[in-house]
């Protein structure tokens, strides 16, 4: 299959936010450039801007090997920065190495079929949003230590006399 010139564009001129693609090569030192064994890539949708579909491909021998894991973790990580909060794979029912990569990646899949097709999404979380989220939820379990410490009475007023 030959692509056309419109398909290779889309394909290859990714604006690095809203269409963003990670390529994971091989070099075996035989041949003069390293071979593609895989590619992950999103696709911002126009008329919900804060999701993304997804897709990856690993060439067959390179597949259960990890590739496609840290390719999903590259492009949600990508995803983040650019300030996307859900990720949407759309597959072949049957596809269930994609469901399991996915279900790795995520304990929170919301999963629903739609005319013969697995729609997987998952939400995730920009860096900075986490930055936030880590010393509020110190500063509450800190308070909360210290509540808990004031309501029940210390064990010994004074330290143990050891002998």
């Amino acid at each position: 299959m030959r692509l056309s010139e419109k398909e290779l564009q889309y394909f290859t001129e990714c604006d690095g936010v809203n269409h963003y693609a990670i390529v994971a090569s091989h070099y075996d030192g035989t041949s003069s450039s390293p071979s593609g064994v895989g590619v992950a890539r999103y696709v911002r949708l126009k008329d919900q801007p804060e999701v993304a579909e997804l897709a990856i491909v690993v060439v067959d021998c390179w597949q259960q090997k990890g590739v496609g894991k840290r390719l999903l973790k590259r492009i949600v990580a990508a995803a983040a920065e650019n300030k996307i909060k859900k990720i949407m794979a759309i597959s072949q029912a049957d596809n269930e190495e994609l469901q399991g990569l996915l279900r790795d990646y995520s304990n929170h899949l919301d999963i629903n079929y739609e005319q013969g097709e697995l729609c997987i999404s998952f939400d995730i979380y920009p860096k900075e949003d986490m930055a936030v989220l880590l010393p509020a939820l110190r500063a509450a379990l800190k308070l909360a230590a210290q509540e808990a410490s004031k309501a029940r009475p210390a064990r010994y007023s004074t330290p143990p006399h050891t002998t």
